[in-house]
């Protein structure tokens, strides 16, 4: 969110800037735009450790469903050796665990993608925006030089 901020505050500081009458041109305070980039730049590790704590936690959960079903697996496995006979029992804990299995492999691909959808977005947002502000920073750049 700092970095949306520091955008912010760039767009206000040339919104605000004095226009130079007759033309399209506006006088930037070019300091206050650079402090502003710096800013945005030492920001962009902060936004990014949260994009990547967000995957930990979700490697975290995974990790997690990973262990819930090996335990759920091995206890099935336990109990069919102690019901070995009784053959019907046995073969029903395999089914389930391999039911339970197979439903944590799908909550994994889903999870594991929308993970990477919301990392892609967040990026490709702050993407766009530093990418208007750099525009935004060389048209007043170029407005000061052709003066």
């Amino acid at each position: 969110m700092k970095a949306q901020n520091l955008i912010h505050s760039m767009g206000e500081a040339i919104i605000n800037a004095i226009k130079i009458p007759f033309s399209h041109y506006t006088v930037i305070n070019e300091d206050r735009i650079l402090d502003l980039i710096e800013e945005l730049e030492a920001s962009l590790p902060e936004e990014l450790e949260r994009a990547e704590a967000l995957v930990g936690q979700r490697d975290q959960i995974l990790a997690e469903a990973r262990q819930k079903a090996d335990d759920i697996l091995a206890q099935a496995r336990v109990q069919a050796q102690a019901m070995i006979s009784q053959e019907e029992i046995t073969k029903a804990a395999v089914g389930e665990a391999e039911r339970v299995r197979q439903d944590f492999e799908i909550e994994q691909q889903r999870q594991q993608a929308g993970a990477e959808r919301y990392a892609d977005e967040v990026l490709a947002e702050l993407e766009s925006k530093l990418s208007r502000a750099m525009a935004t920073v060389q048209n007043g750049r170029q407005s000061l030089n052709v003066n």
